[in-house]
């Protein structure tokens, strides 16, 4: 399979495309790009690194394959991109100099949805988005919106998925008094949740992180958060933790007792919540993607190319 799409891939490219730039996302695609600039078919390659992991397949041959497509794509890359501060950590110890080590952060483009003033925000909301419900850890918010229900009634959590989830997670909430209290949001556009997003107050990220790569990914979610001015409560295992932490703008959580507090902390002292949410605007408008990636493409392709863009 992979020998029919290089061939295909050469193919298409070279009848329809004479490009300046191919951004490869991934090793094999770096590899394909790579080969075409050898026959004259590209200028420059970039490597776009979205996820890695030490222990990338379990199969150990094909950790070892993987990771010598890794190695010769970041040794011969034009430029590498890292979607996570810690592959571009990686990418250090590997060589890449750091006028070619790009970090290019996984925040959302905004499709024109305004960060919301505080009196447009509903204050005691929680959000929490996912693409995959079996990934997440209802258990710990559904036993903390228990307990938090009884001093703030007026809380809500959101929960934004795919598909009839709720009907596959809805036996997990014991207390049914706070069934009201969640709304099952079944919403497949990413504008639409978004904009979801942008009227809550806390953000949420509590996926299992059981998967082996999870080290080195900054979860889009949290991203999404920040953009919108959400202070955030999280569960660890994941490569945001120490930004959470060092820039002050949410909470690390594992058990139900830490989330309880984290929550309360945000709805018990007003003038806290709002130092903490200003703090996060701040990091949303210096990780604006549109910026980031308008800088770099603007050095590789040019005025030309960013006028065609917009």
């Amino acid at each position: 399979r992979y020998t029919v799409d290089l061939f295909f891939s050469i193919k298409l490219l070279r009848k329809f495309i004479k490009a300046p730039v191919i951004i490869a996302v991934d090793p094999l695609n770096f590899f394909y790009a790579f080969l075409l600039k050898k026959i004259g078919g590209v200028e420059k390659v970039i490597f776009y690194t979205m996820d890695y992991g030490h222990k990338r397949f379990n199969n150990p041959l094909l950790n070892k394959v993987y990771h010598f497509f890794d190695r010769f794509a970041a040794s011969r890359c034009d430029e590498s991109w890292s979607a996570c501060r810690k592959i571009a950590d990686i990418r250090k110890k590997q060589g890449v100099p750091e006028s070619k080590n790009i970090y290019i952060p996984n925040s959302p483009i905004l499709h024109d949805i305004a960060v919301k003033p505080l009196d447009e925000i509903d204050r005691f909301s929680l959000v929490c988005l996912f693409s995959n419900y079996l990934q997440v850890d209802f258990k710990i918010m559904f036993d903390a919106m228990a307990i938090l229900y009884g001093k703030f009634p007026e809380i809500k959590l959101k929960l934004i998925g795919r598909g009839d989830f709720k009907r596959e997670i809805e036996h997990l909430v014991h207390n049914k008094d706070i069934l009201n209290n969640i709304e099952f949001l079944d919403i497949y556009s990413h504008t639409e949740a978004l904009r979801e997003i942008s009227k809550c107050a806390i953000g949420l990220e509590c996926n299992t992180q059981t998967l082996t790569w999870n080290e080195f990914r900054e979860p889009i979610k949290i991203r999404e958060y920040i953009a919108f001015g959400l202070p955030v409560i999280s569960k660890p295992g994941h490569a945001l933790v120490e930004d959470i932490e060092r820039d002050g703008i949410g909470f690390i959580v594992t058990d139900t007792g830490e989330f309880v507090k984290a929550v309360e902390a945000f709805f018990c002292d007003f003038t806290y919540y709002v130092r903490v949410r200003e703090k996060v605007i701040e990091l949303g408008i210096l990780y604006d993607k549109k910026r980031i990636l308008d800088t770099v493409l603007l050095k590789n392709v040019g005025n030309n190319i960013l006028l065609e863009r917009k």
